[in-house]
């Protein structure tokens, strides 16, 4: 990295308890944001609790739902990538997952960037799947929505226990 960067995590501003929603931001000394990265709850966990909102039955997810989290986002400024940022922002992620209980963390990347960001979470010890390639049930469970469309790959990665 040619420069430090602090990594901050900010308050849950979205989904409140829905999503639990880690966000981190990257910052140059200066204080210029050069990326941000955010994880949260699974799309079926949250379907959980709009279930039970909404007074239908919900299929019971209660005892994993912290422990699947979905990369939402990895993004780092035009002129700050290959620095190592964004691995960073990743590696932050990952421990404040794991600290919060959650083993796996999954995420989709799309076409227009599949070959570059695929290798990026490769490199980082993802799984990268083949494009059609379904994710698998971790704990036994599905987690994306049956609805959802597909990404051009999915990634995961377990996270190690804390």
């Amino acid at each position: 990295m040619p420069h430090a960067i602090a990594i901050t995590a900010l308050a849950a501003s979205r989904g409140g308890n829905h999503e639990r929603a880690v966000s981190l931001e990257a910052r140059t000394p200066d204080g210029r944001l050069v990326g941000t990265a955010v994880a949260r709850r699974a799309p079926m966990a949250i379907a959980y609790f709009e279930a039970l909102e909404q007074g239908m039955p919900p299929v019971d997810y209660a005892a994993e739902l912290d422990r699947v989290a979905f990369l939402d986002h990895v993004e780092v400024a035009e002129a700050e990538r290959r620095t190592g940022v964004a691995s960073a922002l990743l590696a932050e992620l990952e421990t404040e997952l794991a600290a919060r209980g959650a083993r796996v963390l999954f995420g989709g990347v799309g076409r227009d960037d599949s070959v570059a960001t695929a290798a990026f979470f490769e490199k980082r010890g993802f799984h990268v799947l083949q494009t059609g390639e379904r994710l698998p049930g971790f704990f036994g469970r599905r987690w994306t929505l049956p609805h959802a469309a597909e990404p051009h790959n999915w990634v995961f990665a377990r996270l190690p226990r804390k």
